[in-house]
């Protein structure tokens, strides 16, 4: 419930963001509107104009001329002047302060008036969700906000001290629903939930939002904000600082100078950008962020994040619809873009470290996360970046420790799924099958056929299988599953033509590579079989206990070629660990 407050026959609404005088609405500017309201909040305390500029404006460059003329605007909406002052005061050389006597309407939820901070263990963080906004008005040309605003305000608030923030992917699926806060807060184990709705009417949005505390259900924090919507990007700068405010905490050093850095030039290039990030995890929704960020660049060539997006974009389209968007840079250049831009672009890091692991130049991706975790050692996708690294390198046991750190920090986020393969490398199936609820759809369905099988649960993974062609019968799980299919039918000539649609493809990624090998072997193909493991292998995929232990090989066991093949695997996976793990 929002706030209503009662002054000099004035009325402030929070919830409809309205101000009436003796029961007539008044026009009021959003800028205007947040400084009443937080004149209120900071009832009686005496605000200087640097405190105006830093909450008011978000610390932006504006002239005294602007200050003044807001005040008065204020002013004139409340019934008030520089002569009465009988609701704003000007304190000389001090600054502005809201005397006016209150009523408010009482809430029906408790607020907190101080929140401090609560601790635990010495490796864990309190952990946040943000949860997508509503639409007041649901829109098929607005709904996206819903996803975008929340992403936005993650990103924002990752560099919280002592916090640790669901990264968007976790959420995304709580997108255009109606959600119950309380519940979805103990489904994703969190201390805080921050949710609420927006409405984009007449070029402005309003976004009503609050945070609450799942211990006690406790209301910490709640404000509504309105701004421009060609200013929309203020919006998580304004709910990024209250946040802070209200948990009592900083932001880490480096928070600024990001901050500033991604600011984007263009609004529309920015709606272009927020457009896509709201796009599902498919291939259909990969080309058509893909679409979104080329608008964005090209209207804003220096905004950072639409760079480490499309370059993401694009690799996942690449490697799993087997699509190679047109004109398109390959994702390297788009990740260092990105960073020439703005170093400290934690997506891009992540990207290109992903992207440096695929392609064997793995010492670099060790350096990438080494400075990632210098800029935030708590960052989930840093620990989940390294694990994956580890599971190349064969180095399986820490490979599923810094995956499930990172699941942890941030549980139930899909882009974690990655741990369901490292789990089959290791042998661990149950544990594997314990993680598809990170991506029940064709990824998570594949990868539980595959387990299905190597148990010899024949008619479950046909289920399985089938399951995935329903899903996306052209995609790479779906031609995976025709390889299995063929094979259980004994059609190994199917399958080998659904195999060959896959490796025509532009493929890069090492293990992919080494997949190609075990579906070949599966296949009875012995000599593609060694020469894709070779080129796994050679190609940055070490992984020596996985490649060594795979029954699929057993028909080419004995060949002297695949001998000298697993020889190299495992100089690189020791060379590997003297120079990463025991030094």
């Amino acid at each position: 419930m929002e706030m209503i407050y009662r002054f000099n026959e004035i009325e402030l609404d929070t919830e409809k963001f309205t101000v009436t005088s003796n029961g007539e609405q008044q026009p009021i500017e959003p800028r205007v509107f947040n400084l009443i309201t937080y004149m209120i909040d900071n009832k009686d305390k005496v605000i200087s104009r640097d405190e105006l500029l830093k909450y008011v404006w978000q610390e932006r460059l504006v002239s005294d001329t602007s200050i003044n003329n807001t005040v008065k605007s204020a002013r004139q909406a409340l019934g008030d002047n520089g002569q009465k002052q009988q609701v704003i005061k000007t304190i000389h050389s001090r600054g502005y302060q809201f005397i006016a006597e209150l009523e408010t309407q009482a809430s029906q939820i408790k607020i907190k008036t101080k929140t401090s901070k609560k601790k635990r263990g010495k490796h864990q963080l309190l952990v946040i969700a943000v949860l997508p906004f509503a639409n007041s008005k649901p829109n098929k040309d607005s709904d996206y906000l819903g996803f975008a605003l929340a992403n936005q305000i993650i990103n924002e608030l990752i560099h919280l001290e002592g916090y640790s923030v669901h990264p968007a992917g976790s959420i995304r699926k709580y997108q255009n629903q109606v959600i119950d806060p309380l519940a979805i807060g103990k489904e994703l184990k969190v201390d805080y939930i921050i949710c609420g709705d927006y409405l984009l009417e007449n070029n402005i949005i309003r976004l009503n939002v609050e945070m609450i505390e799942l211990d006690n259900k406790q209301l910490v924090w709640r404000e509504s904000i309105q701004v421009n919507y060609s200013d929309t990007f203020t919006l998580q700068d304004m709910v990024a600082q209250k946040v802070s405010i209200a948990l009592n905490t900083g932001f880490r050093q480096n928070f600024n100078n990001q901050q500033h850095r991604d600011i984007p030039k263009s609004a529309l290039a920015f709606e272009f950008y927020l457009r896509s990030i709201a796009y599902p995890e498919s291939n259909d929704g990969h080309r058509m962020a893909v679409e979104m960020l080329q608008k964005s660049i090209e209207l804003d060539p220096e905004f950072a994040p639409s760079y480490a997006h499309i370059g993401r974009q694009s690799r996942l389209l690449e490697q799993h619809g087997r699509v190679i968007p047109q004109g398109m840079k390959d994702a390297e250049w788009y990740y260092k873009k990105a960073l020439e831009l703005n170093p400290e672009q934690l997506e891009a890091l992540s990207n290109l470290s992903g992207f440096y692991t695929e392609t064997n130049r793995i010492e670099d991706a060790m350096l990438v996360i080494r400075k990632m975790l210098e800029i935030n050692p708590s960052d989930a996708n840093s620990h989940f970046s390294l694990g994956y690294i580890y599971r190349y390198a064969g180095m399986l046991d820490e490979a599923i420790s810094e995956m499930e750190t990172a699941l942890a920090i941030s549980p139930n986020n899909n882009r974690f799924r990655s741990i369901i393969s490292t789990y089959i490398s290791a042998g661990q199936y149950d544990n594997a099958l314990a993680k598809i609820y990170l991506d029940p759809g064709d990824y998570g369905t594949g990868y539980s056929g595959m387990i299905a099988y190597e148990r010899e649960e024949f008619e479950t993974a046909r289920a399985r299988f089938n399951k995935v062609l329903e899903i996306d019968a052209n995609g790479i799980w779906g031609l995976i599953s025709q390889v299995y299919l063929s094979h259980m039918d004994g059609h190994n000539e199917q399958g080998l033509k659904a195999l060959s649609k896959m490796v025509v493809t532009n493929i890069t990624d090492s293990e992919n590579m080494y997949y190609f090998a075990t579906f070949y072997a599966l296949l009875d193909q012995k000599e593609e079989s060694i020469k894709w493991l070779d080129k796994a292998v050679n190609a940055g995929y070490f992984n020596y206990p996985y490649i060594s232990k795979n029954p699929v090989f057993n028909i080419i066991r004995d060949d002297s070629r695949f001998v000298s093949t697993l020889k190299l695997a495992k100089e690189k996976h020791d060379t590997f660990r003297k120079k990463f793990i025991q030094a």
